[in-house]
């Protein structure tokens, strides 16, 4: 059995082979060729996810379908009904949906703020915060990664804004990314989610790396 050590390692080594091969690919202008690929990134990454945290208890992928269901909740409502974000719907990048609201975008709302929690829990451990610090900084740093990838959605035709992501937008991630924070701390205050520092903190930095470069890059 591959040990959870070097199970982290192949999952970090994997992450940024794939992101940085889309980074040269891109670069190489084959971006088109690469952003139909999203739907194959992000499910990698979950697989990746799953490999890394190595979690089989029920306990936690009931609170991960949890986060997912939410996640997709306030995804519908903002496309069907235009709360929270602003007016916006979903490209064909974003893999298969439902009534117009990617799945992939549930696991990603629920992937992301894993590894948000994880980072904040381990700065906790290391810098002794309160817990409202800890939930703020996760929620934080959810609204940093959207805001790095707003710009380039619709360039990948992952989703677009009609004309442009308003601040509602990034003020609605900011409040449910720290509610977010707030499910996973309730659930697993007593465990050391921050073990995951590893694998969750290279996958922040390579999507962070990765969609400032195509900001950089992209017209």
């Amino acid at each position: 059995m591959i040990s959870k050590l070097s199970s982290t390692y192949i999952a970090v080594f994997l992450l940024w082979l794939f992101h940085l091969s889309g980074i040269i690919g891109i670069l190489a202008g084959y971006e088109q060729w690469f952003f139909v690929k999203t739907p194959l990134n992000l499910s990698v990454c979950f697989a990746l996810f799953i490999l890394s945290f190595k979690r089989t208890d029920l306990k936690f992928w009931m609170v991960f379908s949890l986060l997912m269901f939410l996640g997709m909740s306030i995804e519908w409502l903002g496309v069907h009904r235009g709360w929270f974000f602003g007016n916006y719907s979903y490209g064909k990048n974003m893999g298969l949906k439902l009534d117009g609201i990617p799945f992939l975008i549930g696991i990603y709302w629920a992937v992301l703020a894993f590894c948000g929690y994880s980072i904040s829990s381990f700065l906790t451990q290391k810098m002794n915060w309160s817990t409202r610090i800890t939930l703020v900084f996760g929620g934080f740093l959810m609204t940093l990664l959207d805001a790095f990838l707003e710009p380039i959605a619709p360039i990948m035709d992952l989703w677009t804004f009609i004309p442009s992501a308003p601040i509602e937008n990034y003020v609605s991630w900011f409040v449910f990314g720290c509610a977010f924070q707030w499910v996973i701390h309730y659930n697993f205050k007593k465990e050391k989610l921050e073990k995951n520092i590893q694998f969750s903190t290279h996958l922040y930095v390579v999507q962070l790396i990765f969609f400032a470069v195509l900001i950089l890059t992209l017209d």
